[in-house]
């Protein structure tokens, strides 16, 4: 839920209406999902495909998101790369050693997402595909199915019709 009595900068109106968006998603048809990337070097990125970055005053000086799903677009899942300054593997395992999940798990090994069959992906997630960072599907509705080392435990949690999530661990 939204907290309508929060005051939203004017410049920051058509994101809240996007966050709004997806919180709807039963009613909406935008997916409810984000996949963030993580930069593991510095390296100028290059794709095959136009992006946008957007920064704020909690990250980094020089550090932004780069968004990889068009700002005009209505249905696709937020497809974004944190910036490295964010990302540093020495930090993150660092936290991983104080910070533990409840569900045990440490790596996500596998993405699958599973769109309506009236969705037609964008370039972004046609390229995730590609280079084997996440698997496409159709269905009848958006669907993420994540895996979690390798799924060594056997289990399973299906969160629908809550969420339309499948976490293997």
């Amino acid at each position: 839920m939204v907290d309508a009595s929060v005051s939203v900068k004017p410049s920051l109106e058509t994101a809240v209406q996007k966050f709004r968006n997806r919180m709807a998603w039963r009613t909406s048809g935008w997916c409810p999902f984000g996949i963030a990337l993580r930069r593991i070097t510095d390296k100028k990125l290059t794709l095959p495909f136009d992006t946008w970055s957007w920064t704020a005053d909690w990250m980094p000086k020089g550090a932004e998101m780069v968004m990889l799903t068009p700002r005009d677009d209505t249905r696709s899942p937020a497809l974004y790369i944190e910036p490295h300054a964010l990302t540093d593997q020495d930090r993150q395992a660092a936290l991983a050693a104080r910070f533990h999940h409840a569900l045990g798990v440490h790596r996500i090994t596998s993405v699958r997402l599973a769109s309506p069959k009236t969705y037609q992906p964008i370039a972004p997630l046609s390229h995730l595909q590609r280079e084997r960072i996440l698997r496409l599907d159709q269905g009848e509705q958006w669907l993420l199915d994540l895996s979690f080392d390798g799924g060594k435990k056997k289990k399973s949690k299906d969160l629908r019709p809550d969420l339309p999530l499948i976490l293997r661990y």
